[in-house]
């Protein structure tokens, strides 16, 4: 995957039909909300992009220029990540136990 000109993730999703969906930016909030068919946005991000839906089949997704497809299936929750060379673990969005986590 070639990287982004500007040295990060550029993200354009279009949403092929009604969905939720929460876009986050190098841990941050960027959108949140209702996407309708043929609506199409992007967002960009230094480290990460991640998206959050509620249906993964409602949003086409290309990232840095490559076409990444649909997210899963009809009503399938899905969260991704992409970072500047493409498709990164999800950073965890939720509290789970970690071997190295100290409780001080």
């Amino acid at each position: 995957v070639p990287p982004n000109p500007e040295g990060g993730v550029t993200l354009v999703m279009t949403a092929t039909e009604h969905v939720w969906v929460r876009v986050l930016t190098d841990g941050q909030t960027a959108f949140e909300g209702m996407m309708a068919p043929g609506q199409a946005k992007s967002w960009s991000g230094q480290e990460a992009v991640i998206v959050d839906t509620g249906n993964g089949a409602g949003l086409l997704v290309t990232v840095n220029g490559q076409p990444q497809g649909v997210l899963g299936g009809r009503g399938q929750i899905c969260t991704r990540a992409w970072g500047p060379t493409g498709e990164i673990a999800v950073p965890s969005l939720a509290p789970t136990p970690t071997p190295e986590a100290s409780t001080g």
